[in-house]
């Protein structure tokens, strides 16, 4: 019975859920229904009590107290029948789409203003998500480490990253054991020929368990086994993705097929996902060479590295996350035996990067800027939004005292504001993500490529989410403040206001004041930060590059290894190569060099020469190391301080010579004259050089970067032949007109020097200067955006402001001008309360900002983080646009007629 009972209630239960879900969609008919069952119940009362002896209209009003009222039943009646809370939300709903569209104007620039800080804020954490949070698409990404060499902090090489030596990765193989696998790769470039043109693709060499590490497997086929990884077995090669697609069509035949690399046969054994590139230059340190996009694999062989060369970047997978604390104690037991085997390296260190860290380095910072630059967006679009609001639920203080006197409970009235806030916030993030998705597709476009996993940034659940999430947040920060101030009304002094006059309180003023305040002082830290990147920007430009780009045009020849393998022989062609270009009309002057400006560093090398005496810490003088051909300077337009250049004499049989840059002048020979001087490399058997020329400094990586000693030397007067590699040579020719043109002579007569010698990189000069900037210039511009949208949202802020107080202050105006003021005085007096407002802002803005702009220390250039000039120079424009913003309700004002203005109030 019990049980029959409790089945019998929940079915009850359940009908009655039913019943009021179906009055929801069907209540024009059940109001109807309702309103005739009430009229014919008050028709049988009205019959019963008049057969009792009541007259008609006794009868009938006897009735309706009976039944308590028409209205009061009705309403009782419908929240029996249908869900109450629901058809609540609904009437605020209706309620609130009537009183927004009441108020286009309102509407329009709020909801505006709303969708560019929730558009910027997106798009920006779209990139955030994607680079920073998104996991990486490798199955052991976690348990993976990249291992470096370091400096102990405060040494001469600070904490800079460094790669491996052959010997050092094997000494580090044998010491630690923290970790069950660890691998070496080193880069190298591949010359593709057999099959169409000659290519030159970026690879590298890998050691067998590499793959292994990251837990990926190949798309087709496999990897390395540890026979192949053997002096003598490395004829296999792995593809990527990319490169199986454009180069091969994406056969899936390609397995078992032949391959020319470097003139020497390879088997395709794998092609790996679309997603493994690893190792990139978008997530790994200058100091280890890497490609920008590795196009393939092959089995490092562990083919013997020239004495001293440090070119292997090691990764490393542990069992488990907090294997990571053993490793450590690993990494130190091994700075022993390094320091004990290796004493010239004593001060390094062995450190180890998790690689979810490390893949994030290169961009965390600045996305991190930009994040919090649109967030302070968000804030201040926010913050103008609820000063907009305040106002109009000021002027809406009848309506909402009205409907208290009415019988309106607070927590109505506020449930009714807070859904009309929510409502407009919601429009706002409707169009802020379609304002995103327009940016992202702009910023994809004209993004940097240093920017990893750029093209993968959308709009996906996680970025929508936070979509919602803030739209929700900023609803709620712009409505809460005139929602819970509606509480607070004094109806008797409401209904007794006329006019536009309101006494709203000492509180309301100071709340726009300081919501004002607020948004002028995030205005100028934005400013501000934009402004110096922009003088960053500005610097770079002007910046002495030690050479003039235009009419340059570059590339490089990439010799086979295997049909190329003597420095002679490729001394040989690459002669025969300039010659030949130096034959062209269009062509002014032409030279190589082993790294041709904006292409990189060059080699560095330990430099020795009697002048300059060991310094008692130990550091040895060092110096980078090119070769160069007569004409390369000239090419290039750098300028030739003392001296001369290399040239045509300067021979194998002739005195070894050397050209040096400016700072290993100043550097090395302070106040003498180096024209004569003897300097070589650090090893004594080879000869020591005369130093014949001095040259400016040459930028080789970035605008920005810090000039370093460097010497230049003959590439006829090898006398090392190992080292630095001759295997490619990037050349530079001047043109006499557009250089671009050139193009396809120049690959049309390697062609016929020698078919299998791929022409990569071939640009301009100028178009690697605009590359080496777009990261720099696509931070200048965001953050130029989000401080001109900043801008703007101030101004209106303060204009805002300004015209609610002059709408305030209509009668007081009317009065004072007709008791004589002059208005010349009034408009004075508007101003000088816009002036407090954005002086307050400013104060307290140029605070934060010096407290804020050290922290960007290192995106700047040629400009202090606290630089006086743009400080001044944005606080001026600042208080310039308040005035401005002022000045429109100030004028406006002085105009009142003295008589309609007291006639209002």
């Amino acid at each position: 019975m019990k049980r029959k009972g409790h089945t019998t209630t929940r079915s009850d239960r359940l009908r009655t859920l039913l019943y009021r879900i179906l009055a929801l969609f069907r209540r024009t008919r059940m109001d109807a229904e309702l309103e005739e069952e009430l009229r014919t119940h008050i028709a049988l009362a009205i019959n019963e009590n008049k057969r009792s002896g009541m007259s008609d209209q006794s009868a009938r009003t006897a009735a309706l107290r009976s039944l308590g009222g028409m209205t009061q039943t009705t309403e009782a009646c419908r929240l029996q029948r249908g869900i109450p809370a629901f058809e609540v939300f609904m009437q605020d709903v209706r309620y609130a789409f009537r009183v927004l569209r009441r108020s286009p104007g309102f509407f329009s620039i709020a909801a505006l203003t709303l969708a560019l800080g929730i558009g910027a804020s997106t798009a920006v954490f779209s990139l955030v998500d994607t680079i920073l949070l998104k996991p990486l698409p490798y199955p052991n990404a976690r348990q993976v480490a990249v291992l470096w060499h370091t400096g102990a902090i405060g040494s001469f090489y600070g904490d800079e990253r460094f790669p491996w030596s052959q010997d050092e990765f094997r000494l580090l193989k044998s010491s630690v054991t923290a970790f069950p696998q660890i691998a070496e790769f080193k880069a190298d470039a591949f010359n593709l020929t057999g099959a169409g043109n000659a290519e030159l693709l970026e690879g590298e060499r890998v050691s067998a368990d590499f793959f292994a590490i990251f837990g990926m497997q190949p798309l087709l086929g496999r990897t390395f086994s540890s026979a192949e990884d053997r002096p003598g077995h490395g004829d296999v090669v792995v593809l990527s993705h990319r490169l199986w697609s454009t180069r091969f069509g994406a056969d899936a035949g390609i397995l078992g097929k032949s391959i020319d690399l470097n003139g020497s046969p390879h088997t395709v054994i794998g092609v790996m996902p679309p997603r493994f590139t690893f190792p990139t230059t978008d997530v790994m340190p200058t100091t280890l060479d890497v490609p920008k996009e590795t196009g393939l694999w092959v089995p490092l062989a562990d083919a013997p590295s020239p004495a001293g060369s440090e070119d292997r970047g090691v990764v490393a997978r542990v069992q488990s996350e907090a294997g990571f604390v053993h490793m450590r104690h690993d990494l130190n037991v091994f700075d022993i035996s390094f320091a004990r085997q290796f004493p010239k390296a004593s001060n390094f260190h062995a450190l180890f990067v998790p690689l979810t860290q490390q893949s994030v380095e290169n961009a965390k910072k600045p996305l991190l800027l930009l994040l919090a630059s649109v967030i302070a967006v968000l804030l201040i679009a926010s913050a103008n939004v609820a000063g907009l609001t305040l106002n109009r639920s000021l002027a809406r203080r009848k309506e909402l005292t009205l409907r208290a006197a009415l019988g309106a409970g607070s927590r109505r009235i506020v449930s009714q504001l807070m859904t009309e806030s929510l409502i407009l916030a919601s429009i706002g993030g409707v169009l802020g993500v379609l304002f995103g998705e327009i940016a992202l597709i702009v910023v994809k476009r004209y993004g940097p490529s240093s920017i990893p996993h750029l093209g993968e940034a959308g709009l996906d659940v996680r970025v929508l989410a936070f979509a919602l999430a803030i739209t929700f947040l900023s609803g709620l920060l712009f409505g809460l403040g005139p929602a819970l101030g509606s509480r607070r009304v004094n109806m008797i002094e409401a209904l007794k206001e006329r006019g536009q006059r309101s006494s709203s309180g000492a509180s309301a003023p100071r709340v726009r004041n300081a919501l004002l305040v607020g948004q002028i002082a995030m205005a100028l830290v934005l400013v501000i930060t934009a402004g110096l990147l922009i003088r960053t920007f500005y610097h770079m430009l002007r910046a002495d590059s030690g050479f003039a780009a235009d009419k340059v045009m570059t590339f490089t020849l990439p010799l086979s290894p295997f049909k190329y393998s003597d420095p002679d022989n490729m001394a040989q062609l690459y002669r025969r190569v300039l010659l030949q270009l130096r034959s062209l009309p269009a062509v002014q002057s032409a030279g190589f060099a082993s790294v041709a400006p904006m292409n990189g560093d060059p080699d560095a090398t330990v430099i020795r020469f009697p002048e300059f005496p060991t310094p008692p810490d130990g550091v040895r003088p060092f110096a980078f190391y090119s070769f160069v051909a007569p004409g390369y300077f000239s090419s290039i337009g750098a300028t030739i301080r003392e001296g001369r250049e290399i040239a045509e004499t300067d021979t194998a049989s002739s005195v070894p010579v050397a050209v040096i840059n400016a700072t290993m002048a100043k550097k090395y020979f302070p106040g003498e004259d180096p024209i004569g001087k003897r300097v070589g490399v650090g090893n004594p058997k080879f000869p020591l050089r005369t130093v014949v020329g001095v040259i400016g400094d040459i930028k080789h990586a970035s605008l920005r970067e810090a000039a370093s000693a460097e010497m230049f030397v003959p590439y006829t007067q090898n006398d090392i032949r190992v080292w630095p590699s001759m295997q490619s040579m990037q050349f530079v020719v001047r043109t006499k007109a557009d250089p671009a043109a050139l193009s396809p002579q120049i690959r049309h007569m390697v062609r016929t020097i020698d078919a299998g010698i791929p022409v990569a990189d071939l640009t301009t000069l100028h178009e690697i200067v605009d590359s080496s900037m777009t990261a720099d210039r696509f931070s200048m511009l965001l953050l130029s955006a989000f401080s001109i949208l900043a801008l703007l949202l101030a101004a209106i802020g303060i204009y805002g402001v300004i015209s609610w107080s002059v709408m305030q202050q209509t009668a007081e105006i009317g009065i004072r001008i007709a008791l004589g003021a002059q208005r010349k005085r009034i408009l004075l007096m508007i101003l000088g309360q816009g002036a407090r407002l954005a002086g307050t802002g400013i104060g307290i803005g140029i605070a934060a900002a010096a407290a804020t702009t050290r922290l960007m220390a290192r995106f700047l250039y040629g400009v202090q983080p606290t630089d006086p000039a743009t400080f001044t120079a944005v606080s001026l424009l600042l208080v310039a646009i308040a005035m401005l913003a002022s000045y429109l309700p100030a004028r406006r004002a002085v105009r009142v007629d003295p008589m309609k203005a007291m006639r209002q109030e």
